[in-house]
């Protein structure tokens, strides 16, 4: 098809293309460093605030995943999960899955944990996503349905907060990649890290009570132009794979 995905590496989905053209800033095959981070994979990647920046550490074993859509789409690819070992978050499960359908025109990304320590469990699971529209300052742009925030004005320096129901990054040749939270209580937004460009995040932001499980549906989407981004809005409107 058109769109393609590949990966991915240790937890990181390495590389999203439309028409031949890459949307995603990964180090692969090596990790990398960018600004204070060290190292630094990019892609799409799993994060946890309990282990924040130390993520990485942990291993996620991997395997394939089908699932049936609620309307009847077949949707499959990887799913890795890792149960914690670090101290911090010993045992938690946390999970990440990157799913495309035949026909849909996203990538499906869906992160959850499980809850199996016998206490209720705080702190956001998500995902960060590095694109490779805007990794300069004044490259791009931030879009969304209700308002254009301009990155070239606020990228010579840290700056956070854009959220929205569908929107992302636009470059400065037009492309765009666009990101909606499909679950309730979950939140899809983008920041911009000065002289490291734009990134872009999910989480899934309600607490985990013992013995149960959260998940959270993200939809990614890569197009050639904000106006094909724009008019597939409609994905924001649902609350779970399609």
């Amino acid at each position: 098809g058109q769109r393609q995905a590949q990966g991915p590496s240790g937890a990181s989905l390495i590389s999203l293309a439309l028409h031949g053209r890459e949307y995603l800033n990964s180090s692969f095959p090596k990790g990398g460093q960018r600004g204070w981070r060290n190292p630094w994979h990019g892609g799409i990647h799993p994060s946890y605030g309990r282990l924040w920046g130390r993520l990485h550490l942990e291993t996620f074993r991997a395997r394939t995943v089908e699932r049936r859509g609620r309307q009847g789409l077949p949707w499959s690819g990887v799913r890795l999960t890792c149960k914690v070992a670090q101290e911090s978050a010993r045992n938690h499960t946390l999970y990440i899955e990157y799913l495309m359908a035949p026909g849909a025109d996203v990538l499906a990304v869906i992160v959850g944990r499980r809850n199996t320590v016998g206490e209720w469990l705080g702190g956001d699971v998500g995902f960060d996503l590095w694109p490779n529209l805007a990794i300069r300052p004044g490259k791009g742009h931030f879009h969304t349905a209700t308002r254009s925030a301009a990155s070239p004005k606020a990228s010579p320096y840290w700056y956070g907060g854009f959220t929205w129901d569908w929107g992302g990054l636009v470059s400065r040749d037009g492309r765009a990649l666009f990101t909606t939270a499909a679950s309730p209580d979950c939140v899809a937004s983008g920041w911009a890290e000065g002289p490291e460009g734009c990134a872009l995040n999910g989480e899934v932001t309600r607490g985990v009570p013992a013995g149960a499980s959260v998940e959270g549906v993200f939809f990614v989407l890569p197009a050639a132009s904000m106006e094909d981004a724009v008019a597939a809005a409609a994905w924001s409107g649902f609350t779970e794979l399609p």
